[in-house]
């Protein structure tokens, strides 16, 4: 479903994670307080980078996730990740998620990646709407989604995060 996830934006792009990416995805994904803000817990050691990478297209499942990096077109940097989720069956719906390192924030950049991703979400026909997770504490990202257009709804999965959704057809 997500072999042309790849997209670009004014100022970024997509592509898949390389094993060169590593000691960027674990600077990112090993700082504790920027991971406060993301609903997982903080790298430990540079092989769960590596297995990130190598993780990157997964099928759980029903349960098919993608993660991309999100690559500043300036420099041609690393700054991110995308994540795609799709549940065979949920077949209207795709949740998203997206990090930056923290040197990247406040820069417009989720907002321009979930502009993006809604952009390609919307060629694909079965996919009506897109879904979101974004911790309670994590005002900016909140901010971005709402918007965005997205709404918050009640969810009891959860209870440190809040659920957001767009119906984009």
């Amino acid at each position: 479903m997500f072999e042309n996830a790849n997209v670009e934006s004014e100022r970024l792009k997509t592509r898949e994670l390389l094993a060169s990416d590593a000691e960027v995805l674990f600077r990112i994904y090993s700082d504790a307080k920027a991971m406060q803000f993301r609903g997982s817990a903080a790298m430990s050691q540079i092989e769960d980078a590596y297995k990130m990478v190598a993780n990157q297209s997964l099928k759980e499942g029903d349960i098919f996730r993608k993660r991309l990096g999100i690559i500043s077109k300036s420099n041609d940097e690393l700054i991110g990740t995308l994540l795609l989720i799709k549940n065979k069956n949920s077949i209207e719906e795709c949740e998203i998620g997206f990090s930056f390192g923290k040197e990247h924030w406040g820069r417009g950049y989720g907002k321009e990646t979930l502009g993006m991703i809604e952009s390609q979400l919307r060629t694909i026909e079965e996919i009506e709407i897109i879904k979101a997770w974004v911790v309670k504490e994590n005002e900016a990202s909140i901010h971005v989604f709402e918007k965005a257009g997205f709404v918050i709804m009640q969810q009891n999965e959860y209870l440190e995060s809040s659920s957001f959704i767009k119906r984009i057809k």
